[in-house]
């Protein structure tokens, strides 16, 4: 198993991908190319410019919970009650699944304050 990132429990994930659902599962719709130059003549000539990321039912469930207040900590616990028992350790699979993410660049990072508001614009 890869190496699970170090996040802080406080740490808000904010969704910055564009997404849609299809039944039961989130698809995620990404830039298949860059915004260089390069990407940007792949884009206008080819036909299909967006990439049609689908989900598992973890994922699914953890990226509608992603609404840029909840912590890791509040996502996780929110997804143990409905995962039941039998989930294992939901937050070591939350924590790699938003590290992918992140390194992606399909969400950011905020770090909560004291009293609950978001410190935007950092990451963790």
């Amino acid at each position: 198993m890869a190496r699970v990132p170090s996040l802080p429990p406080d740490v808000v994930p904010v969704p910055g991908a564009d997404w849609r659902e299809e039944g039961d599962r989130v698809i995620l719709l990404v830039p298949r190319f860059g915004n260089d130059l390069l990407g940007r003549v792949l884009r206008r000539f080819l036909r299909e410019g967006t990439a049609r990321v689908r989900l598992d039912d973890l994922g699914s469930a953890a990226w509608r919970c992603m609404d840029g207040r909840r912590t890791l900590a509040e996502i996780a616990a929110l997804l143990r009650e409905a995962a039941g028992e039998g989930a294992g350790d939901v937050t070591a699979r939350l924590r790699a699944f938003l590290g992918t993410l992140h390194r992606h660049g399909w969400i950011s990072f905020v770090r909560r304050e004291e009293g609950g508001a978001d410190r935007r614009g950092e990451t963790a």
